[in-house]
């Protein structure tokens, strides 16, 4: 769901600079697990006036986190947090990533996509790419540039490397 949230943002405002995403992700995944354990404190202290949230934070810390009766003190605290923020993140970077690259060449014409893809399967460079590109008429360096990350996503989800 976060992931369709910060597609739908991303594709009202045209942001789709990889870096920026990741940090967009990132941000809203610590809210995602700060949120958590606030209305978690929020549900546990409901009928305590004089306890506050660092308060909880620390009986956290102090308490730490047991698994089938094996202490693991605040070190298994901090290893669900970092796993929570991990799994949240990674899940929401992957599918927002999807999202993107489908976004991005769907706003490319179906008869580039197959021009540019023809000659990443020859193993053409960017530059010999940006330079058959021009030969057929696409000579604006941005709209080059466009279309090499779009086909660059699409090959770093499929083969895992990029153009």
């Amino acid at each position: 769901m976060l992931a369709a949230l910060l597609y739908q943002g991303a594709k009202l405002s045209h942001l789709t600079d990889p870096k920026m995403l990741w940090i967009i992700v990132g941000l809203s995944t610590l809210g995602i697990v700060f949120l958590k354990y606030y209305f978690e404190f929020l549900y546990i202290a409901h009928g305590y006036d004089e306890a506050s949230f660092l308060d909880y934070l620390m009986a956290r810390w102090d308490q730490g986190y047991t698994i089938n009766e094996s202490d693991l003190g605040w070190f298994g605290w901090v290893i669900v947090v970092i796993i929570q923020l991990g799994m949240i993140s990674m899940t929401c970077g992957y599918l927002l990533n999807s999202l993107i690259a489908g976004y991005l060449l769907n706003r490319l014409p179906r008869e580039v996509v197959e021009f540019v893809n023809y000659h990443l399967v020859q193993g053409k460079n960017p530059r010999e790419i940006r330079s058959a590109l021009a030969s057929k008429g696409l000579t604006d360096r941005q709209a080059q540039d466009e279309v090499l990350v779009a086909m660059g996503i699409m090959y770093k989800d499929n083969e895992g490397k990029t153009v």
